[in-house]
């Protein structure tokens, strides 16, 4: 049995404690917006990296994208695809071959020169090597090639400012691949690559050189970054000088630091916020919804699949329709996210506001999914589990949600109240990806917390709902939805694609594949009077953005 109290809860996932409270410690010289260099505070990310394929796309957009761009940038007011270091991109009609006509006069950082076709072709056979763990290396050689010679064979490249991508299936969402929504794409220079290699670019003095609005500077491992503006930039000249990030483990720390003029801008935890703003601090929301939140239960695999165990509870249906049931998701809402935004998540990747969404699961999902622990301990009676059976509940450690830790505790406790026997374990998101990827039986009955960019159904689908090797994660309880998928990701018609697509989403819904939660906008604190104004579109891998947008 979990014996954890709510307050306890939430003080461990925050990091708090008296000490912390009473007297955060100073991490650096106290800053004001005189010295023309802006602070923001953020939670590490799971890896710290200076190359793009280095990390996963919530870590590399994080830290790389400021001095980094990719083809098509993202508008900071509203999240929509824009041009980028690409003026235009169109598709011969196949959703195969795309022509890409790139900007002219685009300079290299460090006098590297201009940005050509040449750099765009080796980033991305980059990307596809050998050991590459960047979370969409998968996608990327499903769609132009296992290996970096054949990406380069793939890629055709017309003049400096002309690439073909030779797509090897259809892909309509080729535009958001090469988007800076990602994280996995930006331009690294291929200049710097090829006269001084990767090893230079990881050392923190040297870094990588894009062509983006900041210039990396240096990074202090395990504590900051720093960078410096590109003066007169093609898209956007910051108005500070600098840009530093500094990475704060502690969220206590973190809320001290936007108290005591620290840092500038601070994302801390929604229940840190309220003292921040009687300070006299403003809450910057990101456009959209910034991260979905939803737990995928190992071992749901239909029969005929690698490691399929009929005698795994979560097989059953009835049983994964208990673990919903029990689960308060307005009770999570009303302890963490009181300051708003938050809307639940009422099946993993599709949006309410998409092309797919049908309104059936908004009118059924309280009858469906509702709160009901008596309904769930009778559906476990009615699986065979009327003592109930072992389960474990992962808590991953998530930059982008501070109050991942308490989220899964929460659930705990909730199933616990069920009758399940849960133990809590703790991963870190990169090995939960692996592991997942090869539907490790070590996953059996865990169920495991996954943040989710706002990216496009088809995209989400290919990570989370289908069992084929570029899959992420999988959650397939019958055989009808593997062989749907498989159809519409060969598919360019568009009738086709959306009755495919409401297929797959009907039996995800009616069969309980996930337990999908919660869509939850970006918040940062940020001081009025170094920052007057911020905007960011939040549904980027990395959530917090366009930092070259902040006013003094």
């Amino acid at each position: 049995m979990i014996e954890i109290s709510r307050r306890n809860v939430l003080l461990g996932a925050l990091g708090l404690s008296s000490l912390a409270v009473l007297g955060a410690c100073k991490t650096g010289p106290s800053s004001t917006s005189s010295t023309g260099r802006l602070i923001v505070a953020l939670g590490p990310p799971d890896k710290e990296t200076n190359v793009t394929w280095e990390g996963l796309s919530q870590a590399t957009n994080l830290q790389l994208r400021h001095c980094l761009e990719a083809l098509i940038a993202v508008e900071a007011k509203t999240g929509k695809l824009v041009p980028g270091l690409a003026e235009k991109w169109e598709q011969a009609g196949d959703a195969k071959t795309w022509t890409v006509t790139l900007r002219k006069g685009v300079q290299f950082h460090r006098g590297y020169g201009e940005f050509t076709a040449a750099d765009v072709v080796e980033n991305y056979a980059l990307t596809t090597q050998d050991g590459a763990v960047t979370s969409d290396a998968g996608r990327l050689r499903s769609l132009l090639g296992q290996t970096p010679d054949e990406v380069r064979k793939n890629i055709e490249v017309k003049d400096d400012h002309t690439v073909v991508f030779h797509l090897l299936k259809p892909y309509v969402d080729f535009p958001f691949m090469m988007s800076a929504k990602v994280g996995t794409l930006f331009m690294h220079s291929g200049k710097q690559l090829q006269k001084d290699g990767v090893a230079a670019i990881r050392n923190p003095t040297v870094g990588p050189v894009g062509t983006g609005p900041w210039e990396f500077v240096s990074r202090a491992q395990g504590q900051s970054m720093l960078f410096k503006k590109v003066p007169n930039h093609w898209r956007q000249t910051p108005d500070f000088d600098e840009l530093e990030l500094r990475f704060v483990p502690e969220a206590a720390t973190m809320q001290a630091m936007g108290l005591n003029k620290e840092a500038h801008m601070v994302a801390v935890p929604r229940a840190l916020q309220p003292r921040l703003v009687e300070s006299g601090k403003k809450i910057t929301t990101a456009a959209n919804p910034s991260t979905g939140v939803e737990f995928t239960m190992g071992g749901v695999l239909y029969p005929g699949l690698p490691n399929y165990d009929a005698s795994v509870p979560v097989v059953n249906p009835k049983v994964r329709e208990a673990i919903n049931r029990a689960v308060d998701r307005n009770g999570i809402v009303k302890a963490f996210f009181s300051t708003g935004g938050v809307q639940l998540m009422k099946n993993m990747s599709y949006y309410p506001t998409g092309d797919y969404w049908n309104s059936r699961w908004d009118d059924e999902f309280d009858s469906k999914y509702g709160y009901d622990p008596g309904k769930a301990k009778a559906l476990l009676a009615e699986a065979g589990y009327p003592n109930g059976f072992d389960l474990t509940v992962a808590t991953v450690s998530y930059t982008a949600l501070p109050e991942s830790a308490s989220i899964s505790e929460t659930i705990a406790q909730n199933l616990t109240a069920i009758g399940l026997k849960v133990k809590l374990q703790t991963y870190q998101s990169q090995d939960v990806i692996a592991m997942s990827k090869a539907k490790d039986p070590k996953l059996r009955n865990v169920l495991v917390p996954w943040l989710v960019s706002y990216r496009p159904t088809l995209q989400l689908l290919q990570s989370y709902t289908q069992s084929g090797s570029d899959g992420s994660v999988t959650a397939e309880p019958v055989k009808e939805i593997d062989d749907a998928y498989k159809q519409l990701a060969a598919s360019s018609d568009s009738a086709q694609r959306t009755a495919l697509m409401q297929r797959i989403g009907d039996l995800k819904f009616d069969l309980y594949a996930e337990l999908p939660l919660l869509w939850i906008p970006g918040q940062i604190v940020r001081d009025p009077g170094v920052v007057s104004d911020y905007q960011f579109p939040g549904d980027i891998a990395a959530v917090y953005s366009h930092f070259e947008n902040a006013r003094h």
